[in-house]
């Protein structure tokens, strides 16, 4: 790694990796732009959840979802050799951009601030991840 570039893996690699990121950000903007709330599908495993640990709350989970969809966003930049700051800073951006959409044109939505706080944290946890397995590729280069 130099000024924070990732360069251990091949171009085909790279290549496909591409390749899987723009279908992940096409999924991630079907599921952002779809008119109504994506988790009505799960409304009732929500609230059986919810009622038998109501612990559990139901912004809970979508925060966890949140988190966990953009996950990939920050493996798959840090790992076609994009730097750790341009990947946490375009998942902020690009979660900002989805819920301007969602607040000013779909009327079932709603635009939220803790949304793009949970989104660019889960950039970060897969920005952390990829560095993680990137680490763990060197050390095992270096051992054999």
């Amino acid at each position: 790694m130099r000024a924070g570039r990732v360069e251990s893996i091949s171009p085909r690699a790279r290549r496909v990796l591409a390749v899987v990121g723009a279908l992940y950000l096409v999924a991630v903007a079907a599921i952002a732009f779809w008119p109504t709330p994506v988790d009505g599908v799960a409304y009732e495993a929500i609230q059986r959840t919810t009622a038998v640990a109501p612990a559990i709350r139901h912004d809970g989970i979508e925060i966890v979802a949140n988190v966990m969809l953009f996950v990939p966003f920050g493996v798959i930049g840090v790992l076609i050799a994009l730097s750790r700051v341009v990947v946490i800073a375009a998942a902020a951006v690009f979660s900002t951009l989805i819920e301007l959409v969602q607040g000013a044109f779909l009327e079932q939505r709603t635009a939220s601030v803790t949304d793009v706080i949970a989104n660019t944290a889960g950039a970060v946890v897969g920005v952390l991840l990829a560095l993680a397995i990137l680490a763990r590729r060197v050390r095992a280069s270096r051992s054999h």
